[in-house]
């Protein structure tokens, strides 16, 4: 069982080190033992790092959370208990997938107008020779070339927010029992 695991934990925390370094604490506790440990690391007074995936142990015994994002090489500091962080993230995840929105829906108009545009230019300079109408589709050619060069600073710009990536989530079907 955990005895072994007991043991160490207890030796670990009777030292009362400064930082206390946790990797998975609950696992091969009853719940009488994660109830303690809870309650120990509460009154703790040194730091306490934590890697967990016990959800109900990480909202009763943390105040800040790191987290690391797959394909991020940042890491995102909460305060606040686990449920804290999920809200926080989901906030962060919808706004930044309207912002990703918003922005391909004016980077589909500035492209439909570029393109309106060039169609105009063309077709005015081909259907004819007068001066005056190839002067005109010559500054609406122009125009079109400013847009295009505005939509390359906007895509090239540090603003720009790539397309959120879907986490992947856990679905399970399991047969019905004989």
């Amino acid at each position: 069982g955990g005895e072994r695991t007991r043991a160490g934990l207890a030796a670990l925390l009777a030292m009362q080190p400064d930082v206390l370094l946790l990797d998975e604490p609950t696992n091969h506790l009853d719940i009488a033992g994660q109830r303690w440990l809870v309650e120990f690391l509460d009154s703790y007074p040194g730091a306490v790092v934590t890697v967990s995936h016990d959800r109900a142990f990480l909202e009763e015994a943390v105040n800040r959370i790191a987290a690391f994002q797959t394909g991020s090489t940042t890491i995102e500091l909460h305060t606040g208990g686990y449920a804290d962080y999920v809200e926080t993230r989901h906030k962060r995840q919808e706004a930044e997938l309207e912002t990703y929105k918003r922005q391909q829906e004016k980077i589909a108009a500035l492209e439909s107008s570029i393109d309106q545009q060039e169609r105009t230019a063309r077709k005015v300079e081909g259907e004819t020779i007068d001066f005056h109408y190839r002067k005109r589709a010559a500054k609406v050619a122009r125009a079109a070339t400013v847009r295009k060069s505005r939509l390359e600073r906007m895509l090239n710009s540090e603003e720009m927010v790539e397309k959120p990536r879907q986490q992947w989530g856990l679905a399970l079907e399991f047969p019905d029992p004989v």
